[in-house]
């Protein structure tokens, strides 16, 4: 399920925002190895953490992968 699919339809992301979040998603997603189906939950909690960040300004692939694995692996040692 690609990012698009987490945004709200009032989101005001530019393309090549999308595709930064897009990639940054998906590189987060193989990182913390959620790709399957059954992931749903960490999905979107790492679409949601990507969002969040683009919505302040961040838009380097890099850094919104690098916080959103960051996020998820915080929440996960809990």
């Amino acid at each position: 399920m690609p990012i698009r699919s987490y945004l709200e339809a009032n989101a005001n992301f530019e393309p090549a925002e999308v595709h930064a979040m897009s990639q940054a998603f998906d590189q987060a997603c193989t990182a913390l190895d959620v790709t399957a189906p059954n992931t749903l939950i960490e999905r979107s909690v790492v679409a949601a953490r990507i969002m969040g960040l683009a919505r302040i300004g961040m838009i380097d692939t890099a850094r919104l992968r690098d916080q959103a694995v960051l996020a998820a692996q915080a929440l996960r040692s809990r």
